[in-house]
């Protein structure tokens, strides 16, 4: 059996619209990993994260913990160019 790929959702925008729609379960549902980087989670509203919070527990959307150490070399990344947001650098940090 082949592993199932990994996909990061690098926009805050993106979730937020996946759960307003409706379809965010649809896609928890699809032979991937769904993950995001905690500072992009942070951009949420709490009421916002209460809605996916069972997917976190149930381990379905995981959600990745920055260490400090990690966080400088993104805020780097974000600073050699700022054509991206920090919270969109973390999540091309942990695509690569």
């Amino acid at each position: 059996m082949l592993p199932i790929p990994k996909i990061a959702i690098q926009d805050a925008n993106i979730l937020i619209d996946l759960v307003k729609t409706g379809l965010f379960d649809h896609c928890l549902a699809l032979q991937y990993e769904f993950t995001t980087t905690e500072i992009i989670l942070a951009e949420w509203y709490e009421v916002q994260v209460t809605l996916i919070q069972p997917h976190i527990n149930s381990g379905k959307f995981t959600v990745i913990s920055i260490s400090a150490g990690e966080l400088i070399e993104i805020q780097v990344l974000s600073q050699e160019d700022n054509r991206l947001s920090e919270q969109d650098w973390s999540a091309v940090f942990y695509a690569l």
